[in-house]
């Protein structure tokens, strides 16, 4: 690979087809393989194998989407974020389930992630939200000086619907 490093997308969910999803939207975000490289994972084992090798290659352009429950292993989605917040530490990080964010109580606010997805989601919102992160990291490991790839991606809406996302410091995005 040349000078640039192109941001990466890992999403993570046990159920293949919703990863799957996740992968075809962010792809039909950014069509262009330079653009954005998404790994789609159904077991937390291979999220933490995959998080290992991603810090261990340096990359600091990283986008990490993971179901929070992840049978039948003892380690969620929660875990696995905070794993990559300690190995990557400019990684944009979003939890998805489909509890209530209440039910996590303070736990949220203190994994300090970037963004909490309420499932079911929409095409649109999950899209918003690929892309809002991508253009996030982005920058920021650019400034860490790693260089990245400049993401063309569509532009404009910054955050999903109210009440979907949660920002760390626990303000919710709107439209």
């Amino acid at each position: 690979m040349g000078p640039t490093t192109i941001p990466r997308l890992v999403i993570i969910d046990d159920d293949p087809k919703l990863a799957g999803l996740v992968s075809m939207i962010a792809r039909e975000a950014y069509p262009d393989t330079r653009d954005l490289v998404i790994e789609s994972l159904i077991t937390a084992e291979a999220a933490i194998l995959a998080i290992r090798r991603i810090s261990h290659a340096r990359e600091a352009a990283l986008v990490v989407i993971s179901d929070f429950h992840l049978p039948p292993s003892a380690i969620d989605g929660l875990q696995i974020l905070q794993e990559v917040r300690r190995r990557v530490p400019a990684a944009k990080r979003a939890l998805m389930t489909g509890r209530d964010p209440e039910d996590f109580g303070r736990l949220l606010d203190e994994a300090r992630l970037d963004a909490f997805v309420a499932k079911p989601f929409t095409v649109d919102e999950m899209r918003a939200l690929v892309v809002r992160l991508v253009e996030e990291v982005v920058p920021e490991a650019q400034a860490t000086s790693v260089p990245v790839a400049a993401a063309q991606a569509p532009g404009g809406w910054r955050g999903l619907s109210e009440g979907t996302v949660r920002t760390h410091g626990g303000a919710s995005h709107g439209p």
